[in-house]
């Protein structure tokens, strides 16, 4: 019964905005009450589901992939939309004579096909650096040629469905010059025209510099500086790029002591869509004890995410920028976990939910050893599920060792994750394992052949075409004072609080039931 039926039926209060004097009868102040306390257990409820009724992921027994040898790193890992992962890495071929590109595929239906070795490097090896897939079906591959004591970038590309032929692929460009080692080189596209490579050098100086095209790596433009470090010991390292949905290549790089081995600083800097000058470097993260390293990037629902270890016993640590990588959070610390065992791999799924896949410890000695998945609910990570863990004490090493490390993984066809890593060399190699997992709230995206364009691709030029050079940022501070981490622009929720959501809900409930009862009264 509706509760102005209950007024004088001369006047309706409700409908002229007039309070009524009178008190409403018991029966409606408890319907009142009853309303709300019902739609508040309901609210309750939905993010109860949210945060902890995910159904959950069976991943599939971990198996090492076949064909790769005992050293050899993670692929780089390309989906398309045609149930196919693309997997670049590098290692020995022929007998062990030549350090090559090699390529192989996988997909849920019928698993791994045998590495095929697609590159070789104009001198010494191939050290492949990344891959990119474009909307006109051609797969853009970028590697590191060369050695310690001399090296260049060299760029190659061929249509995707013809990766697996050697004799698809484009004689290597070489884009970059006097590249050093650590052999720090990242390849970025927008999946249309454009291609950004962002590598170490020492054309000018010991730093990192950049090149680009524009027209799907037909042309590229000169090798012009990005950042300096301005000294002989310290050097870039573990370097990541990132294009987002608007075309905005982002960069995050550790700056590391050459004498120490153990990084100093994490820094950002942005390539903004259409632009070709990089913003100024920033400094996210200075070392607070043993080191800071190995960041990762990745940009969902509107927010950048840096995910990055430091401390001692080193462990993960996230900050956040909500306007475009200008301003950034406070760090926080995410996991008990602990150990530097490379980047963590971020992906999304159809669902529009971020997964986090990263090698680690947990627990007293021994430890428990593993590959981690978590998932963030919206306002921090769920507690990290193992894909695979085992108690290993510290000293076990010579090939009997197993810690899961550098984790790398992609999301096929929308629903299907797939994760490869490598066990830490320090406990013995055995090639590179993977696991992956069919997503039961995720849904599968319709199947899209691969693209082929109708005419040949032209061969690139060897001459690149210069574009306007942006002038050398400054040398990046070797490390972030503590003022700085304190004038963090937005604090950032606590990963392991209570739900913040729950609490707000119950605020506003509080809120509604005392203006009711003023209302009533």
């Amino acid at each position: 019964m509706a509760l102005k039926q209950h007024l004088n039926p001369k006047k309706d209060a409700y409908n002229n905005f007039d309070m009524p004097t009178a008190i409403l009868p018991k029966k409606n102040y408890y319907i009142f009450l009853f309303i709300f306390s019902a739609l508040w257990l309901l609210a309750i409820s939905l993010n109860a589901k949210k945060v902890t009724a995910r159904r959950p992921v069976e991943w599939a027994s971990p198996q090492q992939i076949p064909g790769y040898a005992n050293f050899t790193k993670p692929p780089y890992l390309i989906a398309d939309q045609n149930h196919t992962v693309h997997a670049f890495t590098s290692q020995w071929v022929g007998k062990g004579s030549q350090y090559a590109v090699v390529y192989n595929q996988w997909s849920l239906e019928k698993g791994w096909t045998d590495p095929n070795d697609i590159l070789l490097s104009p001198i010494e090896q191939a050290r492949v650096k990344g891959a990119v897939l474009d909307d006109t079906g051609i797969m853009h591959v970028l590697f590191f040629g060369g050695d310690d004591m001399a090296a260049n970038i060299y760029y190659s590309q061929a249509l995707a469905v013809d990766a697996a032929n050697a004799t698809a692929w484009l004689p290597p460009v070489k884009i970059g010059f006097r590249a050093i080692t650590p052999d720090e080189a990242s390849l970025a596209g927008d999946g249309k025209s454009r291609l950004v490579v962002v590598y170490s050098g020492n054309m000018e100086g010991i730093g990192l510099y950049t090149v680009q095209s524009e027209d799907k790596g037909l042309t590229w433009t000169e090798p012009v500086p990005l950042t300096f470090t301005y000294s002989d010991t310290l050097l870039p390292s573990a370097l990541k790029t990132y294009s987002d949905k608007a075309g905005n290549i982002h960069a995050v790089w550790t700056i590391s002591n050459l004498t120490t081995g153990n990084g100093v600083a994490i820094y950002y800097a942005k390539l903004p869509a259409g632009k070709t000058e990089w913003t100024d470097p920033i400094a996210l993260a200075e070392v607070t004890a043993f080191e800071v390293d190995t960041a990762s990037i990745i940009e969902y629902n509107d927010a950048l995410f840096v995910i990055y270890h430091n401390d001692s016993p080193t462990t993960r640590w996230m900050r956040r920028s909500f306007d475009g990588g200008k301003t950034w959070n406070s760090p926080v610390r995410l996991f008990p976990h602990v150990g530097s065992n490379g980047p963590a791999s971020l992906v999304i799924d159809s669902s529009n939910t971020l997964h986090m896949f990263f090698g680690n410890r947990v627990g007293d000695h021994p430890a428990d050893y593993g590959m981690w998945h978590s998932v963030w609910n919206g306002d921090r990570w769920l507690s990290p599920e193992a894909i695979v863990v085992k108690k290993r004490v510290i000293d076990d090493v010579g090939g009997n060792g197993f810690d899961p490390s550098f984790a790398h993984a992609v999301v096929s066809q929308g629903n299907t994750l797939l994760v490869t890593w490598i066990t830490d060399p320090a406990a013995g190699p055995n090639g590179v394992w993977y696991s992956y997992a069919t997503l039961p709230e995720a849904p599968e995206l319709p199947a899209i052949p691969l693209p082929v364009p109708p005419t040949a691709t032209p061969i690139p030029t060897q001459t690149p075409t210069p574009l306007p050079s942006p002038t050398p940022s400054p040398t990046p501070r070797q490390v972030l004072s503590s003022a700085e981490i304190a004038s963090a622009e937005k604090p950032i929720s606590n990963p392991i609080s209570p739900l913040t959501t729950s609490g707000a809900i119950t605020a506003i409930f509080i809120i509604i039931v005392i203006a009711g009862w003023k209302m009533l009264h």
